[in-house]
């Protein structure tokens, strides 16, 4: 008997129902290639998050914020790759974020719920987010420090912060921190990261994506992404993104993309 779980993701359930179907037309012992997938995705409505949950999972989990006014939708790709490699993802529905430094907080209060769930199961917890989603971890971040949670590594995907996270950059306690930058436009706010990285207190790596877009880091992109965006920078994003977290030579592959030119490092 096959059981075929519904994922609201568009046009994954199609996809999902399509392979079902195939799978009911052939024999038993092929039907058991035609899904390899080594890890599952649930829909957890009351959390509000997207989780993908491998088969065999490692003691680290990435909790990977989306950006502004986007969707869980839009890091699947990441997440889904993170996961094939034993890697706990859990994607949160952000709030929206129309109601300024209000809003701002209650989505940090509930990035902050997952964060305490997870480290009181001894589980290792990386903050990674998009844009608006990179501010709100890097407030997490600081946060779940000054309550005691320990924060594994910290990921900014040319992040966009407020004036309150340059603010609170200075509280944030040394730990393993990766920022990529894309190119300086008006959807970054003129990398105003920088500020941000003027204002951390440690050492930390920031790597530039040469020629990449603010949108590139949506994996997979929607239409404006599509039109604004370009495929080397997603993959360029996707390659660091799982590269840093699961260990996959990243000191390697950034030597190699920085000998190329796609790559800047700063001092």
């Amino acid at each position: 008997m096959i059981r075929i779980v519904a994922i609201s993701y568009g046009g994954a359930f199609v996809l999902i129902c399509l392979v079902a179907a195939f799978c009911l037309l052939l024999p038993a012992s092929l039907a058991a290639e035609v899904s390899p997938r080594s890890f599952r995705i649930v829909e957890d409505t009351q959390s509000r998050t997207v989780r993908y949950l491998p088969k065999e999972p490692s003691d680290l989990v990435v909790i990977l914020s989306h950006g502004f006014s986007r969707s869980p939708e839009r890091m699947a790709g990441h997440a889904s790759a993170l996961a094939e490699r034993g890697v706990t993802v859990w994607v949160p529905d952000l709030y929206s974020l129309m109601g300024g430094k209000k809003s701002r907080q209650k989505n940090v209060d509930f990035l902050l719920g997952l964060v305490s769930e997870l480290a009181h199961a001894n589980l290792k917890v990386i903050l990674a987010g998009h844009s608006a989603g990179g501010a709100l971890s890097f407030m997490t971040a600081v946060e779940a420090q000054g309550e005691g949670l320990p924060i594994t590594s910290l990921i900014l995907l040319d992040a966009v912060p407020w004036d309150e996270t340059i603010d609170a950059a200075a509280q944030l306690q040394p730990l393993p921190l990766l920022s990529l930058t894309s190119e300086s436009s008006s959807m970054n706010a003129w990398l105003k990261v920088e500020k941000l990285h003027g204002a951390i207190g440690f050492d930390f790596t920031e790597l530039h994506l040469v020629g990449s877009s603010h949108v590139d880091p949506e994996n997979p992109p929607g239409t404006f992404s599509k039109s604004f965006g370009s495929e080397e920078g997603r993959d360029l994003y996707s390659q660091l993104l799982l590269r840093y977290v699961t260990g996959d030579d990243f000191g390697g592959f950034v030597d190699e993309q920085t000998e190329i030119g796609t790559i800047t490092k700063t001092p």
